[in-house]
């Protein structure tokens, strides 16, 4: 491969299957209880559901609008996650070495 070539942009994939799966999975009662114990509250699988559901719909669509329907899902979700809280909101960079506070033992 040409280092100077641009990257190949692998074509995006839906499957409906696999969507239909994750969905009932999540709303499944081994997992809602997992989730209940562990929380405290019943897992939301809205996103399950729409990730099914645009599955659905994506193909019924021709290749090219297939592609830029699930480009622009994926870029949704991207700017989602990026705009959650992450670990780097809660550390502070040192800027110089923490003082020694003595023996370690």
């Amino acid at each position: 491969m040409d280092p100077s070539s641009p990257p190949v942009e692998r074509p995006l994939e839906c499957s409906v299957r696999h969507a239909l799966d994750e969905w009932f999975y999540c709303s499944s009662l081994g997992h809602q209880a997992i989730h209940y114990y562990r929380y405290g509250r019943k897992k939301d699988c809205s996103e399950k559901r729409a990730n099914f559901m645009l599955c659905l719909k994506v193909n019924l669509k021709s290749e090219e609008e297939k592609q830029r329907l699930l480009k622009e899902h994926e870029q949704a979700k991207e700017k989602a996650i990026s705009e959650k809280p992450n670990s780097q909101d809660v550390w502070t960079m040192r800027r110089r070495l923490a003082p020694f506070r003595g023996d370690l033992k």
